[in-house]
């Protein structure tokens, strides 16, 4: 970690050089934040998996896939259908989707974000964790403050899954990825190396090596004393006084930097001011298109030769897109010096020409398109790349990133349709950040854009009774629910009516209201003989409404039976989560009659899977009912450290509910103890935490 100019990159190349040399050479994936990209949902790991299936971004979608494919087939092993998991949800990842043929779980889990979330990152590690059985494996990510959060998700995930494997990750950034990040793999090993200023002897020694010995002593203090510790600023220092301009060094590194181009030639300035509006890295064809006929292929090959020999920029050694060469600015500061020369007529004009050549050239980072068509006053353009990007952030479980899409959406004039998607996934973003006021409020203004009676629509209520439920107003369910048992639909549309009718009669019956659950869950039942296809998810759901239902009547076979169907048609839809999620149901199931045994040994292997996965609240909900579990079979001590396992969990999560929870099974273990004063203490807690509209 360091300020810009410290030295982060030349750091970066020399550890790549060396490794690269090593008898054992790793393998070294290199992903890079970009300002331009700032927040687009894995676009540093895109960059990875791309780089290292030799995909270019001019590929077609098809040699997209079957290089992607190739490249899995080398490493990953067809394992109960692995290889084809991680070519699907890897190829969604990186933006070279399955068209034809996809299996049940990519089809469900493009209608569930958090499935299809879940899904790209357990297909991101197996990915590489087969890599890394080859060679070792050293995961690169430079400028880590441009970097989206699912990204940095992402990679805690694969060194808590890799922990036990040759897996380095070496990260850079200036100190205010802190601002953005606060908690930045605060679970894993972490070293933190912070590059401070150059000490004062080491500038000075560099100085005269550069310079030569006859240099003026009191010239080489001055260079020192105005670069204060800067490698880069001392560099360009020394760069000026080598070509005769010691008497006038500039007084700031951006000074410095203009000056630089100053010199360098009205044409190539021209060149260097449109490549700055694509950002950090750019293209010959792009800068061309920019330029227009105020340059030809020769001039522009001639000047981008000149400022690529001072140093300006560098060629790079490969390209993202096929037949371009690729061209970086050396450093962020001189491309934000060249930028600043543009006027703002001139910027317009170039995002919009911009983004029209990258869309052409390949560009598959819909952030990157949003930015430029959005800058460059494109607004229907600009819209479909930001729907997009919203959508890649809701599935990457990036929520901040994906509300913030959809809200310079909807200001692009969206028609009522799109307008309606696009309030219904900021619903999905708001749910899962636990403001359901809020997202009950787009929910409903979601289903009033949507035509009535089509998925979208039902999608649109299944959220409006996930958030009713949330906040305890199942008063508001019932009557809403009842319009949508009502409604006659198309067979097409009977999937997504059925899967909401389940989330609308779920939690009534949790709450007790059998009489209001029972013609939803009947209703639900028959339409799903009729529909045109019923997916395993949906599935999932009717079971798990029989099996709550089943349960409230005292029916413990039904309830044992329906939930494990549940469990299989989740695992079936490739929906880990509810399948571990429904498990520990199973195995609460299991406790109530008495097999004890059987739910320990289900519980531990669903708390494993939560843990590895980063499952916070489905591994605290594991613990309570291990508790419970062993409480039943008179083990206190150890029921006592698996409750307060849960509740540290809990207390993480800042979920009420869940420690209200853990604080209840604390109160019967005291209990057991025949400890009154505690059992009573704990279990008046747990009826403030969970409140008197819970369940």
């Amino acid at each position: 970690m360091g300020q810009p100019g410290v030295g982060k990159s030349r750091l970066r190349r020399e550890l790549v050089r060396r490794l690269s040399g090593h008898a054992r050479p790793p393998q070294i994936l290199v992903a890079r934040g970009d300002f331009d990209g700032a927040g687009a949902p894995l676009s540093m790991l895109v960059g990875a998996v791309r780089t290292a299936a030799g995909i270019l971004m001019s590929d077609s979608i098809e040699v997209q896939r079957a290089k992607l494919a190739g490249h899995v087939a080398r490493v990953v092993s067809e394992d109960g259908g692995a290889r084809r998991r991680v070519v699907e949800f890897l190829g969604e990842m990186i933006g070279a989707p399955i068209v034809e043929t996809p299996s049940d779980m990519l089809r469900a889990a493009r209608a569930d974000a958090r499935l299809m979330h879940d899904a790209m990152r357990s297909a991101w590690e197996d990915w590489l964790a087969a890599e890394a059985v080859v060679r070792p494996i050293v995961l690169v990510l430079d400028d880590l403050q441009w970097a989206d959060i699912a990204t940095v998700e992402f990679v805690d995930a694969a060194m808590r899954t890799l922990a036990d494997q040759p897996f380095f990750v070496l990260a850079l950034a200036r100190p205010g990825v802190r601002e953005r990040l606060p908690s930045l793999w605060a679970d894993r090993d972490l070293v933190e190396l912070v590059l401070g200023p150059l000490p004062r002897e080491a500038a000075t020694a560099l100085v005269r090596e550069a310079l030569g010995p006859s240099v003026a002593r009191a010239l080489v203090e001055r260079v020192v004393d105005r670069a204060d510790g800067n490698a880069f600023y001392l560099e360009e220092l020394v760069r000026s006084v080598s070509e005769g301009h010691g008497e006038k060094l500039p007084e700031s590194v951006v000074g410095m930097v203009q000056s630089r181009l100053e010199a360098v030639g009205d044409e190539a300035r021209r060149v260097l001011r449109a490549a700055s509006v694509f950002g950090q890295r750019f293209w010959a064809g792009g800068v061309l298109a920019l330029l227009g006929s105020s340059i030809d292929a020769d001039g522009l090959r001639d000047a981008l030769a000149h400022i690529v020999s001072r140093e300006i920029v560098s060629r790079r050694p490969s390209s993202a897109f096929e037949g371009e060469v690729e061209y970086a600015f050396r450093s962020g500061l001189v491309r934000d010096a060249a930028y600043e020369l543009l006027t703002e007529n001139d910027r317009v004009t170039g995002h919009r020409l911009a983004g029209g050549w990258l869309a052409a050239a390949g560009e598959r980072d819909p952030l990157v398109l949003a930015e430029h068509f959005s800058r460059g006053q494109e607004p229907a353009r600009a819209l479909d790349a930001f729907h997009r990007a919203a959508g890649q952030s809701l599935d990457a479980n990036d929520f901040a990133t994906c509300l913030e899409c959809s809200e310079r959406a909807l200001t692009c004039d969206p028609s009522a349709e799109v307008a309606g998607a696009l309030r219904l996934m900021q619903s999905e973003a708001l749910s899962w950040l636990g403001q359901h006021e809020r997202a009950l409020l787009q929910a409903s203004e979601a289903a009033g854009l949507l035509g009535r009676g089509t998925t979208a629509w039902f999608n649109a209520l299944s959220q409006s009774f996930t958030s009713l439920s949330n906040l305890g107003d199942y008063d508001r369910v019932t009557p809403l629910a009842n319009e949508v048992s009502a409604m006659k639909v198309g067979r097409e549309h009977r999937d997504a009516q059925v899967s909401c009718l389940c989330r609308a009669a779920g939690p009534l019956i949790e709450a007790g209201r059998y009489d209001d659950a029972r013609p939803l869950v009947e209703r639900a039942e028959l339409l799903a003989i009729g529909a045109a296809r019923i997916e395993p998810a949906t599935t999932a759901r009717i079971s798990r409404v029989r099996a709550v239902r089943a349960l409230h009547l005292g029916d413990y076979a039904g309830y044992l039976r329906d939930i494990a169907t549940c469990v299989q048609q989740y695992e079936l839809a490739g929906h880990h989560r509810m399948a571990c999620n429904q498990t520990i149901a199973l195995a609460f199931g299991h406790i109530e009659v008495g097999e004890h045994a059987r739910a320990e040994a289900l519980l531990r292997a669903a708390i494993a899977t939560a843990s590895r996965a980063g499952l916070v609240v489905v591994e605290a909900f594991g613990w309570q009912n291990l508790a419970y579990a062993l409480l039943e079979q008179g083990r206190l001590v150890d029921a006592r450290a698996a409750v307060e396992r849960s509740l540290e969990l809990a207390k993480r999560t800042q979920v009420p509910r869940l420690e209200g929870g853990s604080r209840s099974y604390l109160a019967r273990i005291a209990l057991a103890e025949n400890d009154l004063v505690t059992a009573e203490r704990e279990a008046r807690r747990a009826v403030l935490l969970l409140g008197s509209n819970r369940p």
